[in-house]
């Protein structure tokens, strides 16, 4: 298994502005307790729209493909940059378990979507006086 060093960008956007500052910051402290973090760079919050916005940039040492993937799923990231290796020697069980998680991920946020659907669909009738 090979170790990943990946630089990374998290885009957080809410308001008030002291609450998105306040999320970026435990943000950055959950990811420094879980993974090894060689440096992450916070840019100052600022005001789009209505919105108040920041991001960090980080640079990661993973353990493993499984460990950046599940790392992508917990935190969203907009980019992702590949550092080292530059080449992967992937075994057929860390692409069969990267694929696994994937699919589940897939099928759970599948499932919310239909009963979200759901629950609309009913919430609608409800408000035209059909049920």
């Amino acid at each position: 298994m090979q170790k990943i060093t990946a630089q990374l960008i998290i885009e957080i956007a809410g308001f008030p502005r002291e609450h998105v500052d306040d999320v970026m910051g435990k943000l950055v402290e959950n990811i420094k307790k879980e993974y090894e973090v060689l440096n992450a760079c916070v840019e100052e919050v600022k005001q789009v729209k209505e919105l108040w916005c920041t991001f960090v940039d980080v640079r990661i040492v993973f353990k493993n493909l499984n460990q950046m993937t599940v790392f992508c799923f917990d935190y969203m990231p907009s980019s992702i940059d590949i550092i080292e290796p530059v080449k992967f020697n992937l075994e057929s069980m860390e692409v069969n378990g990267l694929f696994n998680d994937l699919m589940g991920k897939i099928h759970h946020y599948d499932m919310l979507l239909k009963n979200f659907k759901a629950l609309n669909e009913m919430l609608k009738r409800k408000l035209e006086g059909k049920e």
